[in-house]
């Protein structure tokens, strides 16, 4: 089956009903031999009595599984030979024709066809650079296979075996569907039983995730030759019980996918939901909705398909956090749930940086210390009207003043980095505290074994009973932290 862009109300099809050219029967099937039909749907959504397409494309032999090209003015189709022998499947070919005005030109056999195995069932990429077909070719994995080729400056080039998603059985009725995904009906992959339309997706050049589309478009009997008309409603072939001869047409429809996001907004060290804070969600289709968090600190939003959307979370006195989502490519429902929740930072008090920490007497940024400047880069991005003291602390191990000149240069190590990275100075200021400071933990997951309210002091570490603990406890007092001085900083155009 396929529809020409000639007309998306046509639907083109294989038959073998009595109005078929020819008058034997083909020994495979024991019916007529197959030509190709078309009916038009109109506003009333009745169907047109089928008409043979063509009598220089239909003809004594059988013809159909046909593709079209974008402009629905060249279709490319199979015709099998006779077959004479009771059970012997005649020989298949893929040929071209092109629609001149008010009639199809006569078929050209395209040249990658044998006389030693069979090609058929094309479909074509929208550009019409690509051929996916069915073939029993040499160098498949059994049965038929299905072969992509290139047609580079109007020229075929040579087969290539699909093998991502081939079987020792049987892939046929490829289709290339207008989302980007590949359809096949196959009865090697696990099924429920005949031929099982499955879809493929594109991944780095390779057909991967086959996955078979289940009830209600398969069933225990032969499904195939799926293909849409719109992005939501499509037809397929299927043999199973309830239609009205061997092969019957079933049309389909896709129902809407529902997405949604939501999560829970709260305070990073406290853990405690924040009611009342503000998350927006910005579309890449311009849409743009508001709305307050919930007691519970929770929010929720619908989604619409294929669209990309970025999400913040905002509070007074607290950092504004972005997140993204997007829908596109996405055919089932989904709920997004994991890693949207929002943990703020209160700006009411220092906030440490997650892996600035320095070796003992040392000044120098550790790689994953870049790595989290550049996550306070993001923060700076997301909030664009904060300035920010960076201060550096250091154990209490060498004298007072030693400690001091440390912290400075390692506060001024990542002033330097940020301003690097283009970070306006005038968003900066940067402070070294040496061993003034020790730290108080906020939050026990990220300080562990200690607990919240422990200050890491001297007579605190000296106290700890192993000397694991106590390294532990230098490292955390050897930190760079910031402090958010004013919301009111107002960024520089961009020339």
């Amino acid at each position: 089956m396929a529809v020409s862009n000639l007309d998306k109300n046509t639907l083109y099809f294989t038959s073998s009903r009595a109005e078929a050219s020819g008058n034997k029967n083909d020994a495979w099937y024991g019916e007529k031999f197959f030509d190709i039909f078309k009916s038009t749907l109109d506003n009333n959504g009745k169907w047109s009595i089928p008409t043979p397409i063509s009598d220089v494309i239909n003809t004594d032999a059988s013809e159909g599984a046909m593709t079209f090209d974008a402009k629905g003015n060249v279709m490319y189709f199979t015709r099998c030979k006779k077959s004479d022998v009771k059970g012997q499947e005649g020989q298949c070919k893929i040929y071209k024709s092109t629609y001149d005005s008010s009639k199809w030109s006569e078929g050209e056999l395209l040249p990658f066809n044998s006389d030693s195995y069979t090609c058929g069932q094309p479909t074509l990429s929208e550009d019409g650079t690509t051929m996916y077909f069915a073939s029993d070719m040499p160098g498949g994995l059994g049965g038929k296979d299905i072969w992509m080729i290139k047609n580079e400056n109007g020229t075929w080039g040579t087969p290539v075996n699909v093998s991502s998603i081939n079987t020792a059985g049987d892939e046929m009725f490829p289709y290339l569907a207008p989302n980007g995904k590949l359809y096949f009906s196959s009865n090697g992959h696990p099924g429920m039983g005949g031929l099982d339309i499955f879809t493929a997706t594109m991944e780095n050049g390779s057909w991967g995730q086959v996955t078979n589309l289940k009830y209600p478009i398969n069933s225990s009997y032969d499904d195939f030759g799926l293909m849409f008309n719109t992005a939501t409603t499509g037809y397929l072939t299927s043999s199973r019980s309830g239609g009205q001869g061997a092969d019957d047409i079933y049309s389909f429809v896709v129902p809407p996918a529902n997405f949604a996001v939501y999560g829970r907004v709260y305070d990073t060290d406290t853990q405690e939901p924040i009611a009342g804070a503000t998350v927006e969600l910005f579309g890449s289709d311009g849409t743009q909705l508001s709305v307050k968090t919930q007691d519970s600190g929770t929010y929720r939003y619908q989604l619409k398909p294929e669209v990309d959307y970025k999400i913040s979370a905002s509070f007074t006195g607290y950092l504004t956090q972005f997140k993204e989502v997007s829908t596109k490519g996405l055919d089932e429902s989904k709920d997004f749930e994991k890693n949207f929740d929002f943990p703020l930072k209160s700006t009411a008090k220092p906030i440490a940086l997650p892996e600035i920490f320095y070796d003992l007497d040392k000044y120098s940024l550790r790689p994953e210390s870049k790595t989290a400047l550049d996550g306070l880069i993001k923060v700076l991005d997301d909030n664009p009207t904060i300035t920010i003291k960076l201060t550096a602390h250091t154990d209490f191990r060498a004298d007072d003043n030693y400690n001091l000149k440390l912290s400075n240069n390692r506060a001024l190590a990542a002033y330097n980095y940020l301003v690097s990275k283009g970070v306006d100075k005038a968003r900066l200021s940067w402070e070294g505290r040496g061993e003034k400071d020790p730290k108080e933990v906020e939050n026990d997951q990220n300080y562990p074994p200690f607990k919240r309210g422990d200050v890491l002091s001297e007579q605190f570490i000296n106290n700890l009973p192993t000397d694991e603990l106590k390294e532990k406890a230098h490292q955390y007092n050897r930190r760079t932290e910031f402090r958010v001085l004013s919301t009111d900083y107002v960024p520089k155009t961009k020339k």
